[in-house]
This record gives C-alpha cells, sequence and structure tokens, in this order.
C-alpha cells in the first residue's frame, strides 16, 4: 500500500474520481468498519475505502477533504465532519452515479484505491 499525504489524496480524489462525468454525488466520511459503511450508504452506488490511518489522523484527513470539496455542490456531506466512530481507522468516499434504469454501472471498471496516510501536521 502506498504511502501518501492529505494533499496527494485530495488531488487524487479530485482528478481520478470526481473528474468522471458520471458521479451525480459524493460523501466523504469515516469508519472503522467498511463493510457497515457499504451498509449505510447503501443508497450509493459505490462506497471505497481511500486512505487508512491511526484514529486521530483520519480525523484530522476528513475534515481536510470536506473542505477541500466543500464548493463542489455535488458534495453531500451536510458538515464538516466527526460523524464516525472516535476510533475510525479508515477515510472512505461514496459515489452516485447518473445512471438510466436500463444501464447499470460496471463496479468493476472503477477502480479506486486505498492508500496508507502520512501523518498530518
Amino acid at each position: 500500500m502506498d504511502k501518501i499525504t492529505i494533499q496527494e489524496l485530495c488531488e487524487i480524489i479530485g482528478k481520478d474520481i470526481l473528474s468522471m462525468t458520471s458521479v451525480k454525488q459524493f460523501y466523504i466520511g469515516k469508519t472503522n468498519n467498511i463493510e457497515s459503511a457499504k451498509t449505510r450508504h447503501k443508497d450509493y452506488d459505490k462506497t471505497e475505502a481511500i486512505a487508512v490511518s491511526d484514529a486521530e489522523n483520519i480525523s484530522k484527513a476528513e475534515i481536510f477533504a470536506i473542505d477541500s470539496f466543500r464548493e463542489d455542490s455535488r458534495m453531500d456531506n451536510e458538515r464538516r465532519g466527526g460523524a464516525g466512530s472516535e476510533k475510525s481507522d479508515t477515510l472512505y468516499i461514496s459515489l452516485k452515479f447518473n445512471i438510466t434504469h436500463d444501464y447499470e454501472i460496471d463496479d468493476d471498471a472503477i477502480n479506486i484505491e486505498c492508500y496508507e496516510l502520512l501523518p498530518i501536521k
């Protein structure tokens, strides 16, 4: 697993994930159980881990990432962070796509990598 800074992660989110024209809405959150997050966000088409680290670092990363994309009208986050568990060690993104009733998103075609987050100062 590659180690990156939060700034690099936000660049990847913006360039590789949110630049897809099919992304209609997104949510950034933290969890200590990605499968539970996928269940909570079942109304989204895809929920994937994007970074792992210790709980303190993930809390900071969540706020930084949300602040970085606050002006994007597709963001569903209503607040700046803090909704996940204090023990959260994973940052994730949930995506809704613009799809029609006769078209399905190929889940395997949308590759979202997970990185180890370097400490945030």
